[in-house]
């Protein structure tokens, strides 16, 4: 039921004082300030006793008063009617003829009718919190008008013929605001608007000339046993039965004091009247559960949200609210043709017959026990049975069983057991499982979406969707377009500031939450801006994501039908986002796992890599060092100089897989320009050994041009990936296939035609492609469609992306029936050359004191050979250790040292900072098999050249041209 208009100008210039709770106010606190403002109404908030004194005060001052005070029964300091009753006498002091008018909010229902409860709380009007939303206008008008008429006092007749007594009972009972009435013939005439409680002597009643049945029916009776001699306890036991079976209320022995009656009164005038009010509330707010029209019962059942059944004594049911229809999946007029015991499975008769027995000795009962649908689905529920009195059926007792389903509880158990003991790395099927149960099980649910944060990225303010649940579709399908990651900084802020659950439809989040609640709707994309609820996965305290329930926007409709299911959503809500946090989480930390251990097993592969490449170039740096001093040498012949050219380009060659290796190992992270098409071709060269022999690999490299800036060991890794998958996809549908590699230049958009072209470097396979659903994902950490043999990290793709994010390309992928092409995009350095090997450069000769320093005896060799071929004069250390002695004894004879980095005993680096010690002026050359590791800056000014191995005569003499240059400037 949707809230009833507010009319303009009905409180118009009235003065009103909202007194609220200050802690979590709520926002039925906004709703009842905005609605009496826009009936006209000037609205003042006190959330203190000093905010109330402040507004007394200052309407003092301009000689005006409230007309209204709109207080919640739990008022900080002072309750309710404490407060109601000072802000009255001081008004009045000030204005005597003033009435001001009160409405108090109270939480829950009280066990008093409604004229006592405004009695008790000294107000004029009252109204339950979860109803201010409907009519909180026409309670405080009625309450305006309510204030200028006097109170009528709630009676109890006294029907006694005990001595004092009903003074006794007059003067107790006007304490409590109640009037007590001495019995008058004319009560037994008008007895149909008597109403309050009728007390009497037992032995009078017979004289009333009125059946019990019926004064019971009209009042609340209260009997007085007589005292009769000879009576045991047995006795009095039946006697007080009989009554009770008659309708009365309450039975009190003949020793029962004054006090205590009078205290059994106003109890029973409050159980009485429970009903009555809950009449009164639901009927003033327009809900009827079942509809006044077509149910005479109507007010045992208004805003009854349980399932309540009603049978007589042979267990035939004599009505049934809606939630019984919903709950057991009959219609009502099936129910009333059912008895009780027809909802149980069969096999249950002899724990029925306990429970009725039980239920028979206390006329009420609370229990477990288990039932069975329309459709044989048996469910556990609670039951609370008592008996009571229809107005209709005088003087017979019927059962009322309010029945509350246990399968939310039962559902949250087996999810939690589930997801628990689900397999981390395969958790997926479980988490569909518990959401779509969750959508099947609640009422007015017409979608659930789970989004996850993408932990990869800079920003953690997006999110994907992984899983989904659509009513009716009986599965949990994704759908793929919807995958794409979505920016929701303002929901994600807000869960993380403790907020439980983000609903589109409170105006309260609303105001406190507009872009959050803007981005919730844009997220979900469904054109409606009402009926969302969002929950924060949360796990130690961090959001690792998002659920979305969506209302059926028919639900939206039903007004307290509405309320009740969207309780029940937010509270098992609240519980299943935790249990997917946790579940996402052990998937997350299975995954680092197997993770650190792949790092682990690569690290290791790494370090041999690179001691492999290591001792590898030392042997290169003799070959090749070698060669080219002899091809230095005038006069060869034609078939030796030949000979040595081959030795020398295989030397180049093999420098060229080492470096690879090295690369494959550990990165430079040095950007140069490379080009991209021998990076290709070297990766083909190095694959095809590893490859199945059948598969052919087509190069069709004809972009124009092909030059890059980046990291090239970086770039080796990226067609190292992209290949090796294209052949793995064709392993089982085309073993035999063709891999198609080709190349091409394009314009990037929105950039000049100078700097703005890329090169499309495509990878083609003939496999199976990507299926639909993988596709938005396969660039995900961690994500891999590879079954257990494969042993599949799924990071192989993500580096991909990532590299090439972090050369400014990017990579896609287009998926057919018949294969799969991964695109990568590199941008063009047009301006840039690449440095090219010239073994005819000609030698540049060179003198001066070199220091070589090197533990492998060829490369020192051959090194201190070329050195002295060039002009220099050499002396030779092993190591760390030997360079320190010798240099410590002729320092001063030294012009340059040519540093190892990678030594045994002690390192390049180690050595450089005890020469340093030494001459802080020592100038050196670094040079390694593997990349050059950086120094200590405070070093820096000491290093005046880089030497990798292997290296040429042409080569070393140049990098000892321009170090001593340097040395000289």
């Amino acid at each position: 039921m949707r809230a009833r208009e507010t009319t303009p100008n009905q409180l118009t210039g009235k003065r009103a004082i909202l007194a609220w709770i200050s802690e979590q106010p709520g926002e039925e606190f906004e709703l009842i300030r905005k609605r009496l403002e826009k009936a006209g109404a000037t609205v003042e908030i006190a959330k203190r006793v000093s905010d109330v004194e402040q507004i007394l005060d200052n309407h003092r001052k301009n000689n005006t008063a409230p007309d209204l005070i709109v207080s919640h029964l739990h008022f900080p300091s002072i309750k309710a009617v404490g407060l109601i009753r000072w802000v009255k006498r001081r008004i009045s002091r000030e204005h005597p003829n003033k009435l001001v008018s009160t409405v108090v909010v109270t939480p829950h229902l009280l066990g008093a009718d409604l004229t006592q409860f405004c009695i008790d709380v000294d107000a004029d009007q009252m109204i339950l919190l979860e109803d201010v939303k409907y009519d909180i206008e026409s309670v405080a008008i009625q309450a305006l008008k309510q204030s200028s008429r006097p109170r009528v006092q709630p009676t109890i007749i006294v029907n006694t013929d005990r001595v004092g007594l009903f003074v006794e009972l007059g003067e107790l009972l006007r304490n409590h605001h109640q009037q007590a009435v001495e019995f008058e013939e004319h009560h037994i005439a008008n007895i149909a608007t008597v109403g309050g409680v009728f007390v009497s002597d037992e032995g009078l009643i017979d004289d009333l000339g009125i059946k019990p049945e019926k004064l019971a029916k009209c009042t609340g009776l209260v009997v007085l046993l007589d005292s009769l001699p000879g009576q045991d306890d047995l006795d009095i036991d039946n006697r007080i039965q009989k009554w009770l079976f008659q309708g009365a209320i309450d039975c009190l022995p003949p020793e029962a004091s004054a006090s205590k009656i009078a205290n059994r009164c106003l109890s029973a005038r409050r159980n009485r009247a429970r009903v009555v009010l809950e009449g009164q509330l639901k009927t003033n707010i327009g809900r009827s559960a079942f509809g006044e029209s077509n149910n005479p019962f109507g007010q045992l059942f208004d805003g009854r949200l349980v399932a309540c059944l009603i049978h007589d004594q042979n267990k035939e049911i004599i009505i049934a609210n809606d939630s019984a229809e919903k709950l057991f999946g009959y219609d009502r007029d099936t129910l009333k043709t059912m008895k009780i015991g027809e909802l149980h499975p069969r096999g249950m008769t002899d724990a029925r017959q306990r429970d009725y027995e039980d239920y028979l000795k206390h006329k009420k009962l609370k229990f477990e026990t288990e039932f069975e649908k329309a459709d044989g689905t048996r469910f556990t529920a609670v039951v609370f049975a008592r008996s009571i009195t229809i107005p209709d059926l005088p003087g017979q007792s019927v059962t009322l069983s309010e029945i509350r389903s246990l399968e939310h509880s039962k559902y949250i158990g087996n999810t939690l057991i589930n997801l628990f003991n689900a397999d981390a790395d395969n958790i997926d099927p479980d988490i569909n499982a518990a959401i779509e149960e969750m959508g099947m099980l609640l009422d007015g649910i017409e979608a659930i979406s789970v989004y996850c944060k993408d932990e990869t990225a800079e920003d953690d303010s997006k999110v994907s969707l992984r899983h989904a649940w659509v009513s009716g579709t009986g599965s949990s399908a994704i759908d793929a377009e919807n995958s794409r990651y979505s920016e929701v900084p303002e929901i994600i802020r807000c869960f993380e500031n403790g907020k439980l659950e983000l609903d589109t439809s409170s105006l309260v989040d609303l105001k406190q939450w507009k872009e959050a609640c803007y981005q919730l709707r844009n997220l979900i994309g469904n054109g409606r801006r009402t009926g969302h609820i969002a929950f924060p996965l949360k796990f130690n305290q961090r959001v690792v994501g998002i659920m979305v329930v969506v209302i059926d926007e028919m639900m939206e409709c039903k007004g307290r039908e509405y309320e009740f299911h969207h309780q029940m959503i937010t509270r098992t809500g609240d519980q299943v986002a935790c249990m997917l946090a946790a579940a996402f989480h052990r998937r997350s930390e299975s995954q680092i796992a197997r993770y650190r251990f792949q790092e682990d097993k690569t690290h290791a592969i790494n370090s041999l890599a690179e001691g492999i490449a290591h001792d590898y170039r030392n042997l290169l740096t003799a070959i090749l060092g070698h060669t080219s001093a002899l091809l230095g040498i005038k006069g060869l012949p034609q078939r030796v100089k030949k000979s040595l050219l081959c030795v020398e380009g295989a030397a180049i060659r093999g420098a060229g897989l080492s470096a690879t290796i090295r690369d494959l190992s550990k990165p430079s992270g040095r950007k140069k320009a490379f080009r991209l098409h021998e990076k290709v071709s070297e990766v083909v060269h190095l694959l095809k050994p590893i490859l199945d022999p059948k598969i052919n690999i087509d190069l069709r490299l004809d972009a124009e041009s092909d030059v890059v800036f980046g990291d090239s060991g970086q770039a080796h890794q990226v067609f190292m990936n992209l290949i090796l998958n294209a052949s793995q996809a064709m392993k089982a549908t085309r073993p035999d296939g063709t891999i198609t590699i080709t190349s091409s230049i394009r314009s990037r958009p929105g950039y000049n035609l100078e700097k703005g072209h890329l090169i499309e470097l495509s990878i083609e396979d003939q496999g199976p492609g990507v299926d639909d659903d993988h596709l938005m994902k396969i660039f995900d950490p961690y994500f891999s469609t590879k079954d257990a043999t494969d042993k599949g990290t799924g990071l192989g793709l993500w580096v991909v992306k990532r590299i090439l994010r972090n050369h400014g390309g990017k990579v896609k992928v287009k998926s057919t029936s018949s294969g799969a092409t991964f695109i990568t995009e590199w941008p063009l350095e047009v301006d840039l050359e690449c440095s090219h090997s010239n073994s005819e450069k000609e030698v540049i000769p060179g003198e001066g004191r070199v220091l070589l320093v090197d533990d492998d005896v060829l490369v020192r060799d051959t090194c201190a050979m070329l050195l002295q071929t060039i002009g220099y004069e050499v002396k030779t250390a092993f190591d760390g250790v030997d360079a320190y002695k010798l240099y410590a004894k002729i320092w001063d004879q030294i012009d340059i040292v040519l540093l190892d980095q990678k030594m045994p005993r002690m390192s390049g680096s180690e050595c450089l900072k005890k020469l340093v010690l030494i001459n802080p002026e020592v100038k050196v050359i670094l040079t390694s098999g593997n990349l050059i590791k950086s120094i200590d800056p405070d070093l820096e000014d000491n290093i005046v050249g880089n030497l990798p191995k292997p290296y040429t005569i042409q080569v070393l003499s140049e990098v000892m041209e321009q170090a001593l240059l340097d040395l000289a400037t």
